[in-house]
C-alpha cells in the first residue's frame, strides 16, 4: 500500500504548488494588478524569480495541514461550502464564454469530430497523457473514498471500472 500513497504524496506536492499560483493570481486579481497587464508577463513576473510565491505557498501549505488536522469533518464543511461555490463560478464562466465572440465557431471546431486525426500518434500519446493525469487524480481521490467504505465493498472491482471508464 506504500506504493499508491507515496504517487498520491507526489502529486499532492505538485498540486501544491498549482493552488500557490492560483492563490497568487486571486490575490493579484482582486488587487488589480491580474486585470491591467498581459497574462504571460505577470506569470513571468513571478514565476522566473526564485522564492517570490513562498508566501503564498507557506499560506497553501498552512491551510492544508489545518484542514487535515481538524479531520474529515472539516473537510466535509469545507465541501459544503466550496462545492456549490465551485459549481455558481463554472456556470457563470459558462455564460460568460458563451457569450464572447466567436464562441460559436470556437463549439463547432471542438464538438465536431476530426476521424484523420487518429491516424497521427501524436494524437494517441496525448490522450494517453490525459488519460494518465486523470486516473492519477482519481486514484487518489480512490485514496480518500477508501477511508469512508465499508468492509463489504469490492475496491478492485471499483477500481477497474474506474480505470475503464475513465481511459
Amino acid at each position: 500500500g506504500w506504493l499508491p500513497l507515496a504517487g498520491s504524496l507526489c502529486i499532492a506536492i505538485g498540486y501544491a504548488v498549482i493552488v500557490t499560483y492560483i492563490l497568487k493570481a486571486l490575490v493579484d486579481s482582486l488587487l488589480g494588478t491580474l486585470m491591467t497587464g498581459d497574462a504571460a508577463v505577470w506569470f513571468a513576473s513571478f514565476s522566473t524569480q526564485p522564492y517570490s510565491v513562498i508566501p503564498y505557498h507557506v499560506i497553501v501549505v498552512a491551510g492544508t495541514l489545518l484542514t487535515l488536522f481538524l479531520g474529515a469533518h472539516s473537510i466535509e464543511k469545507s465541501n459544503k461550502v466550496m462545492m456549490p461555490l465551485f459549481f455558481i463560478i463554472f456556470l457563470v464562466l459558462a455564460v460568460r464564454v458563451a457569450l464572447l465572440p466567436g464562441s460559436a465557431e470556437g463549439y463547432k471546431f471542438m464538438f465536431t469530430p476530426r476521424w484523420e486525426a487518429l491516424k497521427d500518434p501524436m494524437i494517441w500519446i496525448w490522450a494517453m497523457g490525459q488519460a494518465f493525469f486523470s486516473l492519477s487524480v482519481t486514484g487518489s481521490g480512490m485514496i480518500v473514498y477508501g477511508a469512508y467504505l465499508s468492509k463489504d465493498e469490492d475496491v478492485v472491482a471499483m477500481g477497474q471500472h474506474t480505470a475503464i471508464f475513465d481511459t
